[in-house]
């Protein structure tokens, strides 16, 4: 009994002491990485560094991109999507509710969306096409998307989004 006391309890410490070197290793990974990346202190190095984690962010930062041209509206944008977004075009969430949880927001909260929505007017608004989200617009919230419809126009159409800017005359 005493021998297969030791050798379960031998097994159970290898076995965490394999699951905590394979978390290290890709600790250990990510620090090199961002050292390669000379710790992500420009915006390039930072997309370059997301970019060894992640093959969305480099397509997304491309997209993004255009919220840095020279006639690009300032101000806080909305997502209908990944808030990874907001971070790569270092622009903030306009309104209280993030639209990466929208399918979970209850009807007072997408009532509050919308007239945020209308109150803040963001000049950009990114609905993603990688998640239902415009199917769950259509279905829980015509409203936001008869505002969009009608307050903004789509400026492009790529892989992973539909972009609406607002109109000049909002």
């Amino acid at each position: 009994m005493t021998r297969y006391r030791f050798w379960s309890t031998s097994g159970i410490a290898l076995a965490a002491l394999f699951l905590f070197l394979d978390q290290e290793r890709a600790l250990v990974g990510h620090c090199i990485r961002l050292a390669r990346y000379h710790f992500a202190t420009t915006a390039v190095d930072r997309i370059n560094f997301y970019g060894s984690i992640s093959y969305e962010y480099p397509v997304l930062a491309a997209q993004v991109s255009r919220l840095r041209d020279s006639d690009a509206l300032p101000g806080d944008i909305y997502v209908f999507g990944s808030p990874v977004y907001y971070l790569l075009s270092g622009r903030l969430q306009a309104g209280n509710y993030s639209g990466y949880i929208f399918g979970f927001l209850l009807a007072d909260q997408r009532a509050q969306l919308l007239r945020d929505l209308q109150r803040l007017k963001p000049p950009y608004v990114i609905v993603a096409s990688g998640q239902p989200w415009l199917g769950m617009l259509q279905s829980r919230s015509p409203e936001i998307l008869t505002y969009l419809t009608e307050h903004y126009e789509r400026i492009a159409d790529d892989s992973d989004a539909s972009w609406y800017r607002i109109r000049r005359s909002q």
